[in-house]
């Protein structure tokens, strides 16, 4: 059963914007996992524009955006070995207004795409 899906798009001059401006932006929204990651990057703005649009894209999927049900921190964004990306909720329980449970109990299907400067996140939240 489909929970809910979501997408967002971010532009890539924007993000490098905001983290000329604050570097501890990325505080804020990439969890220690994704920061280590980040540290390693060498286009940082496009590295924090794909997690901010897959993490806005995962918390409309469930009904909620980002704010006090889900925040950037619940979600963090990996790759598996292939370079598929993955989301994860990081809490053992959520309450969204599409969804109330354990998140064992569904499973979150992410596309990421850009360009130059655009990217785009789409997710497809299943109930199993």
């Amino acid at each position: 059963m489909i929970i809910g899906t979501g997408i967002d798009i971010c532009e890539k001059n924007r993000i490098a914007k905001i983290l000329s401006e604050n570097p501890r932006f990325i505080q804020r929204i990439l969890t220690k996992n994704e920061q280590e990651i980040a540290a390693k990057k060498s286009d940082l703005a496009s590295f924090v524009a794909k997690r901010w649009a897959a993490k806005e894209a995962v918390s409309k999927a469930f009904g909620c955006g980002i704010g006090a049900a889900l925040s950037f921190l619940d979600i963090e964004i990996s790759n598996d070995e292939h370079g598929r990306p993955l989301a994860k909720i990081l809490k053992s329980t959520i309450e969204t207004p599409l969804f109330t449970g354990t998140i064992d109990e569904i499973k979150i299907h992410l596309s990421i795409s850009d360009t130059h400067n655009i990217t785009s996140a789409s997710v497809v939240v299943e109930g199993i």
